[in-house]
């Protein structure tokens, strides 16, 4: 737990909403932590990863600026041609 209060008071607000992974273990019941710890353990490296740059997690933290063209991820821009500008004169 003292680790968990660490996290917390050490990261920035907006960094904080969007991690998921230092939350994880609590998540579960007690009997869940004691007799399934590799589960536990399994699900939050899975989290921790999926937050990374350029996986799923993070994207999906970005989601509020991947719509506007200006503040997009490089790797978006190609389908923002397929889409809007493929019949466009």
């Amino acid at each position: 737990m003292e680790s968990l209060n660490k996290i917390i008071l050490e990261t920035s607000d907006e960094k904080l909403e969007n991690i998921i992974s230092p939350f994880i273990r609590e998540q579960f019941p007690n009997f869940v932590r004691e007799d399934y710890g590799k589960l536990v353990l399994f699900l939050k490296a899975y989290y921790e990863w999926a937050e990374r740059e350029g996986n799923a997690g993070y994207i999906m933290s970005k989601l509020d600026t991947v719509w506007d063209i200006d503040q997009n991820l490089e790797q978006f821009f190609s389908h923002f041609q397929i889409t809007f500008l493929l019949f466009f004169p």
